[in-house]
């Protein structure tokens, strides 16, 4: 653990979490609790004999799962922003799964700290209070993946109670009836979960192929080359969508060059041909077409009343505004392809949300 610390103390501040711009003792104290698996389980059985209760899988909480760059983000921060919604945020950082944890050490190691533009650079700002992915640490400590590709995964009951529990702790804190999560790098899970929280609605954005695939190779260019302890901020959270730790989705996806375009629309492909397929056997799970979300007040209202709750939907924009430039290694028939399942994640989009 002494090497541990002397290497933060090495590195320069974390780029990757944005809110804090870490000092030394931040990062020291993050890499303490989270590089330590046995204290994250410590943390969390502390915090459920603290509440005294049983999971509840019933609740209609809200999740957002699919590929990243769809707006996944934005839309969190939509529901969130309803007030109906209990949501790991970046204060409860390190101590992600003990909550009353991290409220007791907040006056250690945060301060007042205004908004700033998260590390993508695509003008979203951030807070403290910002809801962020942070359930990614809870996977980490008690269902962890090591394949070098992320494939679907039978998540075992156990593990789902205990999640659903982690769920519970986070909602007897915010003092809240619903949860509401963004997934992104657990669709190999997505099965297991849709399964098990009957109860719960399971938003996917998708958006257009090329348009996203753009977007997906400039942050994998943006997310290269980070810092050793950037890396560990990342696996910490099961970050794995681009950048140095980036793992495809798909066993074929270990073979290919992540610096390509045709990369990432192989990619696009592979992910929504399994969650369109998802879709078509789980009534919860609810495609939303991104160009949609972005333009129809009509569709947001179409959700609204589906979640019901309110969306705050004003910061929610359409970024399609990219030209790609020419790639004559860019294959047609491959676009062709996913032009034509995005077609059909469409009709799935208006015959499960707007009909």
């Amino acid at each position: 653990m002494i090497e541990i610390v002397s290497a933060a103390m090495e590195t320069r501040i974390g780029r990757t979490d944005p809110v804090k711009r870490q000092g030394l003792f931040d990062q020291a104290l993050h890499l303490l609790t989270l590089e330590n698996s046995r204290f994250r389980q410590f943390s969390f059985d502390q915090e459920c004999r603290r509440n005294h209760f049983a999971a509840n899988p019933q609740r209609r909480n809200v999740f957002i799962a699919g590929m990243a760059r769809a707006g996944s983000t934005a839309l969190l921060n939509a529901i969130f922003a309803s007030g109906q919604f209990a949501a790991t945020t970046y204060a409860l950082m390190p101590f992600a799964l003990a909550p009353s944890l991290a409220n007791r050490m907040s006056s250690l190691y945060h301060g007042q700290v205004t908004p700033v533009e998260r590390f993508q650079g695509d003008s979203i700002r951030v807070s403290k209070e910002s809801p962020e992915a942070l359930d990614g640490i809870f996977w980490s400590t008690y269902f962890p993946t090591l394949s070098e590709t992320v494939q679907p995964h039978q998540v075992p009951s156990n593990i789902l109670e205990k999640y659903a529990m982690h769920i519970e702790n986070q909602l007897t804190f915010a003092s809240a009836r619903r949860y509401l999560c963004k997934m992104n790098q657990s669709i190999d899970k997505l099965e297991s979960l849709a399964n098990y929280f009957t109860h719960s609605s399971f938003l996917i954005p998708f958006r257009n192929p090329l348009q996203q695939a753009m977007s997906l190779l400039r942050q994998h260019h943006r997310f290269s080359n980070l810092s050793w302890y950037d890396k560990r901020y990342m696996k910490w959270q099961q970050h794995y969508e681009f950048g140095d730790l980036h793992r495809g989705f798909g066993i074929a996806a270990a073979k290919q060059e992540p610096e390509s375009l045709n990369y990432w629309l192989r990619q696009w492909q592979t992910v929504h041909q399994y969650l369109s397929e998802l879709a078509q056997r789980y009534d919860n799970l609810i495609p939303l077409r991104y160009e949609s979300i972005t333009t129809s007040l009509n569709v947001r209202q179409q959700l609204s009343r589906r979640l019901d709750t309110e969306l705050e939907m004003d910061s929610h924009k359409n970024q399609n505004r990219e030209h790609p430039a020419a790639d004559e290694n860019l294959e047609p028939a491959l676009l062709d392809s996913c032009s034509q399942l995005y077609d059909e994640l469409s009709n799935q989009f208006e015959t499960r949300l707007c009909a």
